[in-house]
């Protein structure tokens, strides 16, 4: 049984022990049985590992190395345990709230141990891209020394940082999920009450409450030097997407989708049913392994082209883009497009200035990735 797993991170002092317990009691309104799996490094800490008190650099190392370690091996176990009493639930669905995840331990590694992380991963037979599609979702909480700096606090023992170095640890933090399927950013632009019930509505997306319903805006934009332009962004992750159609009835999208990050690839199971609203569509999506991928290759929809294109992820205003460029069928290219995946249909959109929008194309049906694979169309730009 898959025990969907979330993890809930940011930066000092941004919320998350009160959100976990927050999140706790609603998802069990809910319905859900929430095992909570414990922050290794907050552990660590307080049991006299503080990295931050040995000078040696390789010693600290050695205690990043630890704290993957245990925190791989706490996440594996709680899921292997919660699948197991899996039936004993009462009819309760199961699912792990991360106190952190995997990804944030790059955000304390030293800038020039470049590659660290992924030897960790090595070690463990498995890749950034694996780990980092093993979460349904994530959700990153901006410490209140950015935005709310009158509530920032040291009550915590594990806390030494200033304002200004939690500011640069929940911008390094937010880095290391760049890439992620469903990253979402809880700013302090509401009181701490709104903050809590905007994490959990992005919770409740990740765990298909009530339904799964994606709400996306999609924009068609000019042509970008991609050298020049990213340059201006503090982090942008470039993801290599092949996505292919499944034969399914006339109302479904199925696909099988294989995402590549430095090197490493990751495939995902989706289904996509439509709803009155262009905005708003019905999703489920599910992890998959290789061999599971190649299988349903062979059921592809042979009418359909499959889709090659490179995407870059990036984070401007605390709102997560997806910036695609089109590679193959070659009809395709010179598309670009812009997503934006929301929490609500209302929520309030920055695109940055560099980027030059020719027209917002999310209600236009031929600007989907469906009607993309089989409807060769030419791109006109005003």
């Amino acid at each position: 049984m898959e025990i969907p797993k979330i993890v809930i991170t940011g930066g000092p002092c941004a919320g998350k022990s009160t959100s976990m317990s927050y999140l706790l009691e609603k998802l069990s309104n809910f319905g859900f049985k929430v095992f909570v799996v414990p922050e290794a490094a907050t552990i660590l800490i307080n049991s006299g590992f503080d990295p931050r008190v040995f000078k040696d650099e390789s010693d600290r190392l050695r205690i990043q190395e630890a704290i993957f370690n245990i925190q791989l091996r706490f996440e594996e176990q709680w899921a292997d345990t919660a699948g197991k009493l899996a039936n004993c639930l009462d009819q309760q669905k199961p699912v792990l709230i991360c106190d952190r995840g995997i990804m944030d331990i790059k955000a304390y590694l030293p800038p020039r141990c470049v590659g660290y992380f992924e030897t960790l991963t090595q070690q463990e037979r498995t890749n950034v891209s694996e780990l980092m599609e093993s979460y349904r979702g994530v959700i990153h909480l901006v410490t209140t020394a950015n935005g709310a700096e009158e509530f920032y606090n040291l009550n915590n023992p594990a806390r030494k940082e200033s304002p200004e170095e939690a500011r640069a640890l929940d911008i390094s933090t937010q880095n290391c999920w760049v890439g992620h399927s469903h990253l979402k950013v809880i700013d302090n632009s509401t009181d701490f009450e709104n903050k809590m019930r905007r994490a959990l509505a992005a919770v409740c997306r990740f765990l298909d409450i009530p339904v799964p319903i994606e709400i996306e805006r999609k924009f068609l934009i000019s042509k970008l030097n991609t050298e020049a332009h990213f340059g201006l962004v503090s982090c942008v992750k470039k993801i290599e997407i092949e996505q292919s159609y499944l034969q399914s009835p006339a109302n479904e999208e199925v696909r099988i989708r294989k995402r590549t990050y430095e090197g490493s690839s990751s495939f995902l199971l989706t289904t996509k049913r439509k709803t009155n609203n262009p905005m708003i569509r019905l999703e489920t999506e599910k992890i998959i392994s290789h061999y599971d991928y190649l299988a349903l290759s062979k059921k592809i929809d042979l009418n359909k082209h499959p889709l090659r294109k490179d995407r870059y992820c990036f984070l401007h205003e605390n709102q997560y883009f997806e910036l695609d460029f089109f590679k193959s069928p070659g009809y395709l290219q010179p598309l670009i497009l812009l997503e934006i995946e929301l929490t609500e249909e209302n929520d309030k959109i920055e695109i940055p200035d560099w980027i030059k929008v020719e027209k917002e194309v999310t209600n236009d049906p031929q600007y989907s990735n469906f009607n993309l694979a089989s409807n060769p169309f030419s791109i006109s730009y005003r």
